[in-house]
């Protein structure tokens, strides 16, 4: 991909967690869904309190102040007492307000067309029980009564009670319809709630196993490096800078708590002409040959790295000189027999240089004394064994003497 391309490649796209977006996404959806939901809840209920109620309650009042100042001129007409008439004036001016306030109120238009049509009603009885009660002032109780008991006045009465009984039936009706309305959107709304809610467990649930899975290939990725940064591609063993780093952590810990610690260095004989001769599949077989001999012979705490190009060395923990060089043994044994050789592999052998830690303290020292070993092990005929001994020069001390691998 060139530098600064924004597509991504295959194991990005793969990578990517789409499921945590859309988690996400679902997650705002769903808090912006209940955040509606107790918005309007809360809104219906101003908007009931303010509204559907009053009207309710107008509808009731006005039925009885209307009833009262009829009731109230009847009472002047029927006594000739005018004490009646401040009785009717506050009921009157009562019934007025109640339908001001209705038409006002008013949420539907056939609501406002009935408050409309009781003020035009409640006008012209007004009108009739005013004009009663100036004939009761001047003393015509007979006109007055005529007045009341008359077809308008009786239809008018009649008609307005009928008006307003049907504005509080109306009313309920409406709340009525309001509540289902409500309830209605309510259930559609903890439908949708449910089901976003059972989409959401689902995309967390893919997205844990998205974060899983890249977990897995982030841990996978981790250990290919470190199998590629501290492992021979050849024979599969460990490479010098993994033997390096265990080694020196194995002789501390050895000389921490006063155990011994064995090396085995080891090189194939004659390993040039091999591959002159036989060509380098041949060396490469011996390599692998060895290696899966060493794999074969050693423990779990045991330690072996190719560090050099024929060049073996193996760590055995808590292991002294006779017990090693008897390990040392059987693996010069089984390469002798020609275990995994075959081809212009076979008769191939190795020497085996062995030294412990005793007086050592490095494990440059160690390694340098096992490698001095693998040098007496050249000298005395190689396929054999050679302990270190203490006094052992170094081998670049004496390069002459030492045979050509």
């Amino acid at each position: 991909m060139p530098p600064g391309s924004d597509t991504l490649s295959p194991t990005a796209a793969e990578d990517r967690n789409t499921w945590l977006g859309v988690s996400v996404i679902t997650t705002l959806v769903l808090v912006s869904l209940l955040l509606w939901g107790l918005f309007h809840a809360h809104r219906a209920i101003e908007e009931f309190e303010a509204e559907q109620l009053p009207l309710e309650n107008i509808a009731g009042e006005l039925l009885y102040h209307t009833t009262a100042s009829g009731m109230a001129v009847r009472l002047a007409a029927a006594t000739g007492n005018l004490r009646w008439e401040d009785r009717h004036r506050s009921h009157q001016q009562a019934a007025r307000r109640l339908l001001e306030r209705a038409q006002a109120l008013g949420s539907t238009e056939q609501a406002r067309a009935m408050t409309e049509r009781m003020r035009e009603a409640l006008a012209t009885l007004g009108e009739i029980e005013r004009r009663a009660l100036g004939r009761i002032s001047r003393g015509e109780l007979q006109g007055a009564r005529r007045l009341l008991k008359g077809w308008t006045y009786t239809k008018g009465s009649r008609s307005l009670a009928e008006d307003a009984q049907a504005l509080s039936r109306l009313l309920r009706r409406d709340v009525r319809h309001r509540a289902e309305h409500e309830q209605t959107l309510m259930r559609a709304s903890m439908i949708a709630v449910a089901v976003l809610l059972a989409f959401l467990a689902f995309a967390w649930y893919r997205c844990m196993r998205q974060w899983e899975r890249n977990d897995r290939k982030r841990r996978e990725k981790e250990a290919e490096i470190l199998r590629l940064t501290y492992q021979d591609p050849l024979t599969g063993l460990y490479n010098r800078r993994f033997f390096l780093e265990a080694g020196e952590k194995a002789l501390a810990h050895a000389r921490r708590n006063g155990k011994c610690l064995s090396a085995l260095m080891i090189d194939v004989d004659h390993f040039k002409t091999i591959n002159d001769t036989h060509g380098h599949a041949a060396g490469d077989a011996v390599l692998q040959a060895l290696a899966e001999q060493l794999s074969g012979s050693m423990r779990a705490e045991d330690v072996a790295a190719r560090v050099g190009g024929e060049e073996f060395c193996i760590l055995l923990p808590e292991t002294d000189l006779p017990a090693a060089r008897a390990a040392a043994e059987r693996i010069r044994a089984r390469i002798a027999r020609g275990d995994g050789l075959e081809g212009g592999a076979a008769g191939a052998t190795i020497s085996v240089g062995v030294a412990d830690s005793a007086d050592v303290h490095s494990l440059d020292g160690l390694m340098h004394r096992a490698d001095a070993a693998v040098y007496r092990a050249k000298r005395c005929g190689r396929d054999c064994i050679a302990e270190a001994a203490g006094d052992e020069p170094a081998p670049e001390a004496q390069p002459a003497q030492a045979p050509a691998p």
